[in-house]
Order: C-alpha cells, then sequence, then structure tokens
C-alpha cells in the first residue's frame, strides 16, 4: 500500500465535486395541498439524498442542504400497491428559498420562482436519456446536467463519456458539467479493464484526506470491498470482516471502499461500528471508482490475486469461505 500526500489535489477536488454542501435551499410548504396524496409518505430527491415531508402538525418548512445553485429537486410519493416510489414532479430551483403551491400531484403543482429551465425539468417526467447529438437541446439543458451528474453512478460510463465530448463549449463552465467531467476523470484514473479483468491501482481519501493509492501486492491477495454509511448489509458485515481477517493478514490484504456523499459522513457516520475497523479504509470522493468497477449492489467483494487479476466476485453478503480462495 503507498500513501501519497496529495492534499492540493483533493482540495481541489472537493471544490469541484458535491461532496461538501455550500448552501441551504428552503422548501416552504404552507399552502401546498396534498389532495389524494395526503397520509402518502412523500420524499424529496436532490443530488444523491432524499428528504420526507413534514407530516400533519410539523412545521411545514423543509430546510435541505445542496452543494449548488441552481439545482434539480424531484418529488417522489410512495405507492402502496407497487411497493414503489414513482416520480411525480422535477423542479428547477434557482433561489435559495422557494414556496410550493398547487395541489400535489396535478398539474396545477408549482413554485413562487419563475423559470424558462422548468420546460426542461418538466421533460424528465418523460425522457431521461436523450440522444446528445440528435437532442443536444434536452440532454446539454442545466437541468439535465444537473440529472445527469445526481444519476452519474447509474449510468453507462461511454453515455457520460459521449456527453463529456460533445458538450458544446457555453455549457462548460456550468457546474454540473464540470462535476461530471472530473466524475469521469477520476473514473478513467482507476486501473481497472473490465474486459480483461485485471486490476493495476486507484486512489482513495484516507481518514486525513491524504490521497492513499491501492495495487496489488507481491506475494498476497487483496479483498476490496464497495460499502457505504446507508448499507445496513455493509456495516453488519464489519463485525464477520474483523472475526475473520486477523487470521488471514499474512495473505491478504483488506481495503473498504466507501460510497458516500461526504468526507464527513465516510469519517463520522455510524462511528461506533466503523471504529471497528483495523485495515484500510477510504473514501471514494468522486464516486469514479465504484462506476469503473460497475458497482451496482452494496455490499461487493472483489478478490485480486497478487498479479492484478479478478479471482472472484461476491454480492450482498460477505463471504466466509474467503480462505478457500487463498
Amino acid at each position: 500500500m503507498k500513501i501519497r500526500s496529495h492534499l492540493l489535489i483533493l482540495s481541489l477536488l472537493l471544490s469541484f465535486t458535491g461532496a461538501v454542501a455550500q448552501d441551504t435551499l428552503t422548501l416552504d410548504l404552507t399552502t401546498l395541498k396534498l389532495g389524494e396524496f395526503a397520509g402518502i409518505p412523500i420524499s424529496v430527491q436532490t443530488e444523491r439524498q432524499f428528504y420526507s415531508f413534514p407530516k400533519e402538525g410539523e412545521d411545514p418548512v423543509l430546510s435541505i442542504p445542496v452543494s449548488h445553485l441552481p439545482t434539480l429537486i424531484q418529488f417522489r410519493s410512495y405507492n402502496q400497491k407497487k411497493k414503489s416510489i414513482p416520480l411525480q414532479h422535477v423542479l428547477w430551483v434557482e433561489q435559495r428559498e422557494i414556496k410550493l403551491m398547487g395541489t400535489f400531484g396535478t398539474e396545477t403543482f408549482g413554485s413562487s420562482q419563475s423559470s424558462s429551465q422548468q420546460q426542461f425539468a418538466d421533460q424528465l417526467l418523460k425522457k431521461t436519456n436523450p440522444n446528445p447529438k440528435t437532442e443536444a437541446d434536452l440532454a446539454f439543458s442545466p437541468p439535465y446536467l444537473v440529472y445527469f451528474h445526481h444519476h452519474q453512478d447509474f449510468l453507462k460510463a461511454s453515455y457520460l463519456q459521449q456527453l463529456i465530448e460533445l458538450a458544446p463549449k457555453d455549457v462548460q463552465d456550468f457546474w454540473a458539467y464540470r462535476e461530471l467531467q472530473i466524475f469521469m476523470e477520476a473514473h478513467d484514473a482507476v486501473g481497472y479493464d473490465p474486459a480483461q479483468k485485471r486490476f493495476s491501482h486507484l486512489t482513495g481519501t484516507n481518514k486525513e484526506k491524504v490521497i492513499e493509492e491501492v495495487t496489488p501486492q507481491a506475494g498476497k491477495y487483496l479483498l476490496l470491498d464497495f460499502s457505504s454509511s446507508t448499507c445496513g448489509y455493509c456495516l453488519r458485515a464489519i463485525d464477520d470482516i474483523a472475526a475473520s481477517y486477523s487470521n488471514m493478514q499474512d495473505r491478504l490484504e483488506l481495503v473498504t471502499l466507501w460510497q458516500d456523499p461526504s468526507h464527513d459522513v465516510f469519517l463520522n457516520a455510524v462511528k461506533t461500528q466503523k471504529d471497528k475497523i483495523y485495515w484500510t479504509s477510504l473514501w471514494d470522493a468522486s464516486g469514479g471508482i465504484f462506476k469503473a468497477f460497475d458497482i451496482r449492489i452494496l455490499p461487493t467483494y472483489l478478490l485480486i490475486d497478487s498479479e492484478g487479476n479478478i479471482v472472484k466476485k461476491w454480492k450482498g453478503k460477505f463471504p466466509k469461505n474467503i480462505e478457500n480462495y487463498l
């Protein structure tokens, strides 16, 4: 394991990514009517976080931390029959304080602000992946660029790369485009060839905000543990890993990678459980590592030999028989 003191690089990365909340968005729901959605759980999604609508009797003003303005917020309601949370509204927000108006779930729903960009936000209810070549007006509109940034973990890398390459100059200074660009640079910087299933290197951020490089080690296997502070299975697995790893340290290097929205969450969320970790623990600041390995299920465990070859992949549960592969 190599450690490189790139604090300057990290500070530049954090200054551009949505990792640090820089603003607060206030939603006033005082006059909003819920209509047929009264009593049904409603959530507000911005960036990669969900926030619940206040319940009856609670403060009707919702404060949401955001990394940038303008931004995009999505409203979802819980469907009891389908056990899903379908998208109901998409709102383009340019001001720190807005009042929601009309009736939720109907065409009268809106806000106290007015913006020409709302027409593009409305299109997200119908189409989320426009063709950057033939539908450039949609694909490169600010609402769509923000949407792509918020959902970058779930979009194909080839699609994101196409957006970066075809983006007109007039959008390249927009914050969401810059975030996507940094995300793809981080993705491309990971030394992993999915076709050959071969790994050479990656870099993550440790607790001291120092960039740490992970590479295959001679005479040892490497286990990458892809986790998140919001993943209950990941957190519970720490106990099993802690009990098993002590018997394998001479043959196995273990690294837990965290897909968290900020360094503070990585450092302090569920800290009692994380304090049990005595192996390398790193934060994926941009999300590029998870994207490069196409991680869609948490936890995921990837066993790599000393030459960088992928030996085995497990999804959803820590492999208690891992010693059989060493």
